[in-house]
């Protein structure tokens, strides 16, 4: 099979299938926001998990569309995006863990909103 046997036809079942997605998304976004409570934060585990399970399963079942040229490029790439983005996350991650605590010093910050 080669890769113009690989195309996107629009159909009906298309707008089923944008519309389950999208009320997914929405189901996953709104437990998002309320994985501060103790009870949502397991199901948003689960959740993360297999929405990180399922694109890279979606991205792995592409890649058997591609010769065995195209692959070694991609991996590649694949590569070269993994370390940067590394280190990208680890720069991030030492901002958040060198910001002071302000519960421990008792300082409160400002709503920036009001209800």
């Amino acid at each position: 099979m080669d890769a113009s046997a690989f195309s996107f036809q629009f159909s009906g079942k298309t707008l089923v299938a944008f519309g389950i997605g999208s009320r997914r998304g929405c189901l996953y976004w709104k437990l998002v926001s309320l994985s501060a409570m103790h009870s949502a934060s397991r199901l948003l585990r689960l959740s993360s998990s297999l929405l990180l399970l399922g694109a890279v399963g979606v991205f792995i079942y592409t890649l058997r569309f591609l010769s065995a040229e195209k692959l070694a490029e991609v991996w590649q790439g694949l590569g070269a995006d993994a370390v940067v983005l590394s280190v990208l996350g680890s720069f991030c991650g030492g901002l958040t863990l060198s910001r002071p605590d302000y519960a421990r010093a008792g300082i409160v910050p400002k709503k920036t909103f009001n209800k």
